[in-house]
């Protein structure tokens, strides 16, 4: 059931997946690196996550919002989700490209392939100013979510 506190928790994680995208794009990655559609497909993201997940920690059990510490952790939990889901899908994609160019041979080289991307792209991201932007705009989305979820009912 929509509930404003749900709704406003979508739309301010998916602009801090943006802002987090646009961060990553600016500080991690090297000058004048195309990322095309990322920021974009970040914010969807943020916002399917900040909807289901988020928004509906956030709403409490009976819609009527929830405790501060647990907002908060909400929106760091859903922070969490973004990058690990956002980790894994980024470096399986670019094991597909590359494994569609017959370069692997095997599913073993595949699967390796796939887990040093990962890992590249966990470093990539491993920047305070990257961290610091999407874990602590994620407590305050939560803390927003969870304040929204009590007054707007």
């Amino acid at each position: 059931m929509p509930t404003p506190a749900k709704l406003i928790s979508a739309l301010l994680f998916a602009a801090l997946a943006w802002w987090t995208a646009e961060t990553i794009r600016v500080h991690a990655l090297p000058d004048g690196m195309v990322v095309g559609r990322f920021r974009e497909w970040v914010a969807l993201a943020g916002l399917i996550i900040g909807w289901r997940v988020i928004g509906v920690r956030v709403s409490g059990p009976t819609n009527r919002g929830t405790t501060v510490t647990k907002a908060i952790t909400a929106g760091i939990g859903g922070a969490v989700i973004l990058t690990i889901g956002g980790l894994i899908l980024n470096s399986f994609v670019k094991m597909i490209s590359i494994s569609l160019t017959s370069r692997y041979t095997e599913v073993g080289q595949a699967a390796e392939a796939w887990m040093d991307f990962m890992w590249s792209d966990a470093m990539t991201i491993a920047n305070p100013m990257v961290l610091g932007t999407m874990f602590g705009g994620a407590a305050v989305v939560g803390l927003v979510g969870g304040v929204a979820g009590r007054t707007l009912q």
